[in-house]
């Protein structure tokens, strides 16, 4: 389309890299809604670099959509679900961070890591369903043992970008139909996913830390009826560490330093870092807590 698009541009969603890259290639972007206490809407309150109004609400967002003349929308992170079939007639884009089918809903990269999946940014048509419209572009990132939800969300949506670009460049028409798979993964993220559940073992825990253990989230566990935000874990395979930790039961603190313990769970040991609040809150003898108990 490049230079003679004369097409009208409407964005809504609450990230800004494919906003910015619509601003790059110069299309005509006339209303810009952005998600009430988004990351995007805190950037723009600091550095207003286009006009935006900010929606609080699904009727909110859907009224001044009615009330806009536009030919593309565009939706990254738009935390609504719109009634495609019953809005005005107009082409309905949407930049999800996986690679659909699978990871569908709110929080996909973050599910990558609990239910070890490869994870990607995909951009497609919008229907009425969560995620399902007819795939135009996109790209798979492996997730490998190396990387956790902080670089991957990083990743995630700079591939966001590349496939919008991409599916700009074929004018978005679909190149095929979301396949039907099975086992597909739909997640959402829920308060409890984010406390630690060693009943669960010693490998799922790990798979939690490297979902949630970055700035803004952070997990959870339990010692003497007091909840610990923290945001590190991993093996300790030392022989003199493993050898000093079998006098101690499992889930007992084996060692507590700094802001760091160091604890056995099914007979393996296992370290937590960046532990909040940590300074005399946790003896050495300690027991930690599933997060039923």
């Amino acid at each position: 389309m490049g230079k003679s698009d004369n097409k009208k541009y409407v964005f809504t969603g609450s990230r800004g890299y494919v906003l910015e890259e619509m601003l790059r290639m110069g299309l005509n972007i006339t209303r810009v809604w952005v998600m009430e206490g988004s990351f995007l809407h805190h950037t723009l309150e600091k550095d207003p670099y286009i006009d935006y109004e900010a929606v609080s609400s699904k009727k909110e967002l859907l009224d001044e959509i009615e009330k806009t003349e536009f030919d593309v929308l565009v939706s990254n992170g738009c935390e609504y679900i719109l009634p495609i079939s019953r809005m005005k007639k107009a082409l309905y884009v949407n930049v999800h961070p996986s690679y659909l089918p699978d990871l569908k809903g709110r929080n996909p990269i973050n599910a990558a890591f609990l239910y070890d999946r490869d994870c990607g940014a995909t951009c497609h048509l919008m229907d009425d369903g969560i995620d399902t419209g007819q795939i135009i572009s996109r790209i798979r990132i492996p997730v490998s043992e190396d990387i956790d939800a902080a670089i991957l969300y990083r990743l995630c949506f700079k591939a966001e970008v590349k496939v919008f670009a991409e599916a700009y460049s074929r004018r978005f028409v679909p190149m095929e139909r979301q396949p039907s798979l099975e086992g597909v993964v739909y997640y959402s993220l829920q308060p409890d996913d984010r406390v630690i559940h060693f009943e669960k073992g010693f490998d799922y825990v790990l798979k939690q830390v490297r979902a949630f253990g970055y700035k803004s989230k952070g997990l959870y566990f339990y010692c003497n009826g007091k909840a610990y935000r923290f945001y590190r874990a991993s093996e300790i395979r030392n022989p003199y560490v493993l050898e000093y930790c079998k006098g101690f039961g499992e889930l007992q603190a084996a060692l507590v330093f700094d802001d760091s313990l160091v604890f056995r769970l099914d007979g393996r040991v296992m370290r937590f870092d960046y532990i909040e609040g940590l300074d005399g809150g946790i003896q050495e003898g300690a027991y930690l807590q599933c997060a039923d108990s």
